[in-house]
């Protein structure tokens, strides 16, 4: 497959100029100022006629080939959006990257994978042995296979993103059964922080296989793959069970290794799905947490700053789900109360609009166009 004319198509649309500016407005935001202009977003949504079935896209079901050339074909259809994308590549989501270097096996449910759990009594966390990411068709191995194979056929062109980085605690969740690893916090604690310890090793491990496979060239942000972090800032993690253990839980069993990993990396951004007003106490704990990334529409923005003022990067994404009191709203509202808010606290922000993949160009353009109305300081 031919990669040429769209490499250089994606260097003639988005030229030095337009990504100066951008990451301009970024490395404001990232250093918790309010950049000249206007507030930074990316949106997901993108024009494309490809025919790419992105949930595959997303979990890396396609060929080295065929996952490149969607990629490609993407960064150079969106390039009409006038945002703040920065262009790059993401070499997949699969949350059994980490477990399949401690052996675990997947099954596929429509278009995702899913980890299948290899601990089945406390003690199994002793068996685990040293992780091995080169394995080979394992999904750790397939992660950096994509980053090698970009790398190469770009030339080094793009910046490599980070992978979906599930931190400790949500990792150990893909591991083990869900409910008796929420029992084992209970029951056997020593065998979940002997986990924690092994897998945050584990993470640290292969974060720098992603680098090294990058050639340093590396965004460490995978909330949202199509956001952007300076490196100096340090490293994204996600843990999705936020909104399942209370702040006791988070303190005891996630805060020793999410410390652990921002001293290693200079920083830490915490994603999580679901609704975790819960626990924004316990997260202002972490050290040196920098930014936070959540669902508009599951956690309450007004609740987050509310603990953290203007001490954090403000990382919101719309949702089509919703977290009572807070309901579900179209890209529209979501950009006009996000931006009215940001503006009101004069908050460091970067917006991440999320639109469904069936939405027009004009659809999209349009979107765009209210959203450089709303971001922009007058």
């Amino acid at each position: 497959m031919d990669f040429s004319k769209l490499v250089y198509s994606v260097n003639k649309n988005y030229t030095e100029d337009r990504i100066h500016r951008a990451k301009e407005r970024l490395l404001e935001a990232w250093d918790l100022k309010t950049p000249k202009d206007r507030i930074p977003f990316v949106f997901s949504g993108i024009p494309d006629d490809s025919g790419v079935n992105n949930d595959r896209l997303y979990e890396t079901g396609y060929s080295l080939e065929e996952y490149m050339y969607f990629h490609l074909y993407q960064i150079e259809k969106r390039a009409v959006i006038d945002d703040d994308y920065i262009p790059s590549f993401f070499p997949g989501c699969r949350q059994a990257a980490i477990p399949s270097a401690f052996g675990a096996s997947e099954e596929k449910q429509g278009e995702h994978f899913w980890s299948k759990p290899i601990i089945k009594i406390p003690r199994d966390v002793y068996r685990l042995g040293e992780p091995n990411f080169t394995k080979k068709n394992s999904a750790a191995w397939r992660i950096l296979e994509n980053i090698k194979y970009c790398r190469k056929i770009t030339k080094g062109k793009l910046p490599i993103h980070m992978s979906d980085m599930q931190g400790p605690m949500a990792c150990a969740s893909t591991m083990w059964d869900v409910n008796d690893y929420l029992m084992a916090m209970l029951h056997n604690p020593e065998e979940v922080h002997f986990l924690h310890e092994t897998l945050k090793e584990a993470i640290i491990k292969f974060i720098d296989l992603q680098i090294e496979a990058a050639e340093g060239d590396f965004i460490p942000i995978h909330a949202m793959p199509f956001a952007w972090m300076p490196k100096e800032k340090g490293i994204s993690l996600s843990n999705d069970l936020l909104a399942l253990v209370g702040p006791e839980q988070l303190k005891e069993f996630s805060k020793p290794y999410d410390d652990e990993i921002s001293k290693y990396y200079g920083g830490i951004l915490i994603h999580s799905c679901g609704k975790f007003n819960h626990n924004l106490s316990a997260l202002k704990k972490v050290k040196n947490l920098i930014a936070i990334n959540f669902g508009a529409t599951e956690t309450d923005i007004n609740d987050i700053i509310g603990v953290f003022g203007k001490s954090i990067l403000y990382v919101p994404h719309s949702t089509d789900v919703a977290s009572p009191p807070l309901r579900s709203e179209k890209q529209e509202v979501f950009i006009e109360r996000v931006s009215s808010i940001i503006k009101e606290n004069n908050l460091a922000a970067q917006v991440m609009v999320i639109v469904p993949s069936e939405y027009s160009t004009d659809k999209i353009l349009e979107l765009n166009n209210l959203a450089l109305r709303k971001f922009t300081y007058l």
